[in-house]
């Protein structure tokens, strides 16, 4: 009997839970850094294989990728999502984005942003100006990533600032279109940080704390759930996917100024623990 009403009450809970996750609608966020990346960049990278693997799964279960675009204006006007909406995010801008990810966004018709560092553009092994002009607005969203990728934190926020409005007008001047997202390097951010990105003209800001986002929430502290190659496990990519993996990450410790552990690997900021 109790063995019963022991199961009877998780089946309670887990359907209460889902009716919960039904009208919150949350939407992942999901980022990747590197695709086959070698070296330093090995410790964010996915392999091409394991990345069409996501694809596929997202496909084959009825996911709906939408474009940062259609989060925003969600979000803007509350309207709410599709069950099952997912974002792909990438940041960086490493050069395996166009020539590995872009042709498979193609061949599944499906969106991503890119955030870029203005000042590594054109630089070996990362975008380059006419790979980003060539991708195309419907599928390819182009955010900012900063122009020199400091951790924000640690600096003054007059040179914060400079960061956001140099980036975004880059961009915007040689690409041809608007800018409207902005992803913090290394996640770091606060409330000052965030309000300097709304201040300068950005309509929304990803982070990197885990987490999930719903609709009519905070804009400037999107958070997003970490994709690696062990990621690819069928289950994994379903919690991750489906907005429930991150319930029990947002209970891990954050940094107090917005980012995740700082721990970081040779040559760059890069966060390579959450």
């Amino acid at each position: 009997m109790k063995l019963i009403f022991l199961a009877a009450a998780f089946f309670l809970a887990a359907e209460f839970f889902r009716w919960i996750h039904a009208r919150l609608r949350p939407v992942p966020v999901l980022l990747y850094h590197f695709i086959d990346g070698e070296g330093e960049k090995s410790g964010l990278s996915v392999s091409f294989a394991n990345f069409e693997k996501h694809l596929k799964y997202l496909m084959k279960h009825n996911f709906r990728v939408i474009s940062a675009e259609e989060f925003l204006h969600a979000s803007q006007v509350g309207k709410r999502l599709p069950a099952n909406s997912v974002i792909i995010t990438f940041d960086d801008g490493d050069e395996a984005f166009y020539t590995k990810v872009y042709p498979l966004l193609l061949k599944y018709q499906i969106p991503a942003a890119i955030f870029v560092i203005t000042g590594w553009i054109d630089r070996p092994g990362y975008l380059s100006w006419r790979q980003l002009r060539i991708m195309s607005p419907e599928v390819v969203t182009i955010g900012s990533h900063t122009v020199s990728h400091r951790y924000l934190p640690d600096i003054p926020l007059d040179e914060v600032r400079k960061e956001f409005v140099e980036s975004r007008q880059i961009l915007e001047r040689e690409l041809k279109r608007p800018v409207s997202f902005l992803s913090y390097p290394v996640g770091g951010f606060n409330r000052d940080i965030a309000g300097l990105a709304q201040e300068t003209g950005y309509m929304a800001a990803f982070t990197t704390n885990r987490g999930r986002n719903f609709w009519q929430r905070d804009l400037f502290a999107l958070k997003r759930v970490k994709m690696t190659d062990p990621s690819t496990q069928p289950h994994v990519l379903w919690a991750k996917f489906s907005g429930y993996y991150p319930i029990a990450s947002e209970f891990r410790p954050k940094n107090p100024d917005g980012g995740q552990n700082k721990n970081s690997f040779p040559g760059t900021d890069e966060v390579i623990k959450y």
